[in-house]
């Protein structure tokens, strides 16, 4: 109910943190004492309760949490989110590569009598450098590949949609009010739009100039393990519908893929710091931003996902991980870059005994003298 209000009010600070208590009561569940719950854990508990702040006053008294899962609920009044799992083919991959294209581009504001939403400035410059990217992603056998929330134009699908042995996810761009993502898997495409508004961004100021919101989450099965995208705030808002669903087929998922173009860059991978513990998935969380918004850095390109502590040290002597509070990040990448690793979907959550690190980096390339250029993490 709380949530349903909050929704009402677009509260969404508060909306993420109560994901956020969702997610931390899932954690808690696995464990019957206090003393129980490990180290790791713990640090994942506290970077979740630091987002409750945003509720305004403490939390007191008994909190009923139902044991059972849940189908989708409206995300508003008279909305129906609708989750659809889409078969493609059985996981017959182990290791799953990917790659992670974080770009430097800058935006026009789409004026009146135009339908609202935003589009790229430097179209043909940004053209060159993504599909520079794919044929990078094409020579390294990459199997699935994102780009930046707003970064693509619709015309430039078919030309990608020759790359028929990746799976793009190809950025976001404005179409009709929605702000819409194409997924290409086997060079068949499909579609979802933005549900939840930048809050600043894409919100109404001027009557009836606002973004129009999608309804559909698609989570697909390939021989690369399931996945699901959600554009940049559908990730705070809407994971917890995936994650907790009643269908198992939609709730162990392998992989979140969030496109995004925002400067809340911490906000971000502290979700995924505790979605990458969600019991029987582990899913990976993939972010993938722009490396500036609106000419200040954001960045913040990463992947997030379960891992011994002994392989998250190994991360940061070889200057792959970060030093900072994100514990499972595994790889962050900076500048117009892109990253290219090898992620174990096979071996779900912390290997207990340790047995070998889930990631392997490939290769990082920076945008550079008007190319991309293969280089190293120092």
């Amino acid at each position: 109910e709380a949530r349903k209000t909050f929704e009402k009010l677009r509260f969404d600070a508060s909306i993420a943190a109560l994901n956020s208590l969702d997610s931390i009561i899932r954690v808690l569940r696995r464990y019957k004492r206090l003393e129980d719950i490990p180290g790791s854990a713990q640090d994942s508990i506290f970077l979740g309760l630091e987002s409750l702040s945003a509720i305004d006053g403490a939390l007191t008294g008994k909190i009923h949490i139902k044991k059972e899962y849940h189908t989708a609920k409206p995300t508003t009044k008279g909305e129906e989110l609708e989750i659809v799992p889409h078969f493609i083919e059985n996981t017959e991959k182990e290791w799953v590569r990917v790659g992670l294209v974080q770009l430097d581009f800058s935006l026009e504001y789409i004026r009146p009598p135009e339908e609202f939403g935003y589009t790229l400035e430097e179209k043909e410059k940004t053209k060159k450098r993504i599909f520079e990217a794919l044929e990078i992603a094409h020579t390294n056998n990459v199997d699935i590949i994102c780009f930046p929330e707003l970064s693509t134009l619709e015309e430039w699908i078919h030309e990608a949609k020759q790359y028929k042995d990746i799976i793009i996810v190809f950025g976001t761009y404005y179409k009709n009010g929605f702000n819409t993502c194409p997924i290409i898997v086997k060079g068949q495409d499909y579609y979802i739009q933005k549900i939840n508004p930048s809050p600043q961004f894409e919100t109404e100021v001027i009557r009836g100039r606002k973004m129009k919101k999608g309804k559909r989450i698609f989570v697909f099965q390939t021989k690369c393990g399931s996945f699901a995208v959600l554009i940049c705030m559908d990730y705070l808002k809407e994971a917890h519908h995936i994650l907790s669903n009643s269908d198992e087929k939609i709730r162990n998922i392998d992989f979140l893929i969030v496109p995004g173009y925002n400067k809340d860059v911490r906000r971000f991978q502290k979700q995924g710091d505790i979605h990458c513990l969600t019991e029987n998935s582990y899913p990976y969380v993939l972010q993938v931003n722009s490396w500036k918004v609106s000419d200040k850095e954001a960045g913040g390109t990463c992947v997030i996902g379960a891992e011994h502590k002994d392989a998250l040290n190994r991360y940061k002597m070889d200057k792959l991980k970060p030093d900072d509070p994100i514990e499972y990040k595994l790889i962050e990448t900076d500048r117009e870059s892109i990253i290219l690793v090898d992620l174990d979907i096979k071996r779900k959550g912390v290997p207990v005994p340790a047995s070998g690190p889930k990631m392997k980096v490939l290769q990082k390339y920076i945008y550079e003298n008007g190319k991309w250029n293969a280089t190293d993490f120092s």
